[in-house]
């Protein structure tokens, strides 16, 4: 399933912007096809057609994205904007500006809500008498139809730390009350770690761990074993800590 990227102001003061125009298209056309990843799965000729622009001046832009880049201002991987996998291509700093994006998401969300919370002690500041009951009623219940319209969290991560999709979300949730039930609730770095694992697999496979563990009564999350009717195969400790 594929994501968004959100394009911040500063890549005009970025050296990408110092390009010309058909490199510079090449980079946003690859931002606008980048999964929640940040990966590319595109071939060069693909790309091309997308971007609309010669094979040539695809792999030309291609060549400077993978190059050294030593006014970038990020110094991470010598200021490579891209790296090569199988099937295209990963951006390297996707994994950041994503974060960035999901932050300031988030605090629009928040406004909106304190301002709809503002705009609403406005209007009951001008009722009075019976009118003022009515409107409370209505404001308790207009809050109460908010809350069960918005989902609530799992214990032990907010929502920006999930990946995939409400499928994953109500299996994590699940986790986490089984972990809570064994007395072995999650600590915020092992749930960091584990989130950070999970998401990099497809979700039916992490949905498939977190409810084979749960069903088996597990304290460490393990995979379903597809070579053996009810056996299973651990997951070291080395890629998900502490499970």
């Amino acid at each position: 399933m594929s994501g968004y990227t959100k394009l911040f102001n500063s890549i005009v003061t970025s050296t990408i912007w110092t390009e010309d125009d058909k490199t510079r298209i090449v980079w946003i056309t690859m931002l606008a096809l980048a999964d929640k990843h940040g990966e590319v799965q595109a071939s060069i000729p693909g790309l091309a057609r997308v971007a609309g622009v010669s094979v040539a001046d695809c792999e030309k832009a291609l060549e400077k994205f993978l190059s050294p880049d030593p006014y970038s201002r990020t110094p991470d991987d010598e200021g490579r904007r891209i790296e090569s996998i199988e099937g295209g291509w990963v951006l390297l700093n996707h994994g950041k500006y994503r974060d960035l994006a999901s932050k300031e998401e988030s605090k629009a969300s928040n406004a909106v809500r304190q301002k709809r919370w503002r705009d609403r002690q406005r209007r009951n500041a001008k009722v009075t008498g019976s009118d003022a009951g009515v409107t409370e009623e209505r404001d308790i219940a207009d809050a109460k139809a908010e809350a069960k319209s918005t989902p609530k969290p799992p214990r032990g991560a907010s929502p920006l730390d999930l990946p995939h999709g409400k499928i994953f979300r109500e299996a994590w949730a699940t986790w986490v009350k089984h972990r809570g039930e064994i007395k072995k609730s999650l600590k915020p770095t092992q749930t960091a770690s584990q989130l950070k694992t999970l998401g990099k697999m497809p979700e039916a496979e992490a949905v498939a761990m977190i409810e084979h563990t749960v069903a088996m009564g597990w304290q460490g999350l393990r995979q379903p074993d597809p070579a053996k009717s009810g056996g299973n195969t651990p997951v070291t400790t080395k890629t998900l800590p502490d499970l």
